[in-house]
């Protein structure tokens, strides 16, 4: 018998040995669950046929609340399929015939992969570029930082800003940008006012940028800020104000504007005052109105109460209730504002619908109240903006401070001269 021969025959007896084997296999697999198996078969627990029954490294194990049978068979890292059946024999069929094809598992192993690159791609598609762009950075810092933050009208003032002067930056990268570009940039603004407004919103997004580590130094260190001279909001003089009342008790939006002279209540917010947010003694401000024309929080996003002043009384006595109706019905972002503009030109006078609140934040000063508590009832984030834009010295009140001050000034030189005095009479009748 030559060498060949012997090993085709080897290999034909290790083949129908493995051929056997199964066969064995499946003869004890039959019997052991065939219902009449004998007491020793049953006396088997849970666990010993659990480690008996499995098919390639899966176990068939039986759920405790149900008694099913389940199998579960591991699709890739952390993915797994369960498969479930009546009985154990059942359960073992359906594992060995899922795993017997490569090609199904294949398939959901691909399906699987395919829905975590969508899913990687989606979570990217928030993520920045390696080489951000001035427009990548804004279309982030916008999405990040200000949408959840600022009202409608402060992403309305700032996306004007982008649209038409920032937007020229759009394709440099943020990260290039020195302080000479941007004070070059700044300068051909020919505005002073939009130039200002321009710095201050290309300067807090680089500085975002910088505080976020995506450009390496913030260059605004260098620039210098624009100057610009805002128009001093004036507040109106006594005589102006009791001529305005007059003829404004006429409108039907005068509840507005008592709103803003006597309470402090800013324009927006006036024409959101509910009847039942007017209390026994204070208001509610609890809401403004958007330039949407939708109801939103106020400016600084707190619910403040405001102290119903001697001269609101009579109005708020007529317009409290407990309905939820706004005291100006239907209000949208120019009520009250023409019919305003038309008073004013009928008085002869030129003050814009905010200078009533500018008049009742100087009008607290007039009456010396704190700037601490002026500031609170006005909803100011602090009181340097309370003295900063809203107290103004007019005229007629700078002449009752100086005539306050020369009072003073006289009682104080009075009680000198006569503190001088005394002495003097003292060492007079000393000497003697």
């Amino acid at each position: 018998m030559d060498e060949k021969t012997r090993e085709f025959l080897q290999g034909l007896v290790k083949a129908f040995d493995e051929i056997a084997g199964r066969i064995t296999y499946f003869i004890t697999f039959s019997d052991a669950f065939d219902e009449s198996r004998s007491a020793s078969d049953c006396s088997k627990t849970p666990e010993q046929e659990d480690d008996e029954m499995k098919y390639k490294g899966v176990k068939i194990k039986q759920r405790k609340d149900d008694g099913r049978w389940y199998a579960r068979v591991k699709i890739k890292e952390n993915h797994y399929y369960d498969i479930y059946g009546r009985t154990q024999k059942i359960c073992y069929e359906k594992t060995k015939a899922f795993l017997d094809k490569p090609r199904l598992l294949a398939g959901m192993r691909r399906k699987l992969e395919a829905e975590e690159r969508k899913k990687r791609k989606e979570q990217s598609a928030d993520k920045l570029p390696k080489r951000v762009t001035v427009k990548d950075w804004y279309e982030y810092w916008m999405k990040a930082f200000k949408i959840p933050n600022c009202r409608d009208s402060t992403l309305s003032y700032m996306k004007y800003i982008y649209n038409n002067h920032i937007s020229k930056l759009a394709d440099k990268y943020i990260g290039a940008l020195t302080g000479i570009d941007i004070q070059a940039f700044l300068a051909q603004i020919p505005t002073s006012g939009i130039r200002k407004k321009t710095y201050t919103v290309l300067k807090d997004m680089v500085t975002k940028a910088y505080a976020a580590e995506i450009i390496p130094k913030n260059p605004f260190l260098t620039v210098v800020p624009p100057k610009h001279k805002s128009t001093e909001q004036r507040a109106l003089e006594p005589e102006e104000q009791e001529r305005f009342i007059c003829r404004a008790e006429k409108s039907e939006y005068f509840p507005i504007y008592a709103l803003m002279l006597y309470e402090g209540l800013r324009t927006a917010e006036a024409k959101a005052i509910r009847h039942c947010d007017i209390k026994e003694d204070c208001i509610i401000v609890r809401s403004a109105l958007t330039n949407k024309n939708q109801v939103g929080d106020t400016k600084t996003g707190n619910v403040r109460r405001v102290p119903i002043f001697a001269a609101f009384k009579p109005i708020a006595d007529k317009l409290r209730s407990n309905s939820t109706d706004f005291i100006i019905a239907n209000p949208n972002k120019h009520t009250a504002n023409d019919e305003y503009r038309q008073i004013m030109q009928e008085l002869g006078m030129n003050y814009n619908m905010y200078a009533l609140r500018h008049t009742f934040a100087t009008n607290c000063a007039r009456a010396g109240i704190v700037t601490k508590q002026v500031s609170i009832w006005m909803g100011h984030s602090n009181v340097s903006m309370t003295l900063k834009y809203y107290t103004n010295i007019s005229r007629d009140f700078e002449e009752e401070n100086k005539k306050q001050f020369d009072t003073k000034i006289a009682q104080i030189l009075k009680e000198i001269y006569r503190h001088i005095g005394d002495i003097f009479r003292g060492l007079n009748c000393w000497s003697r």
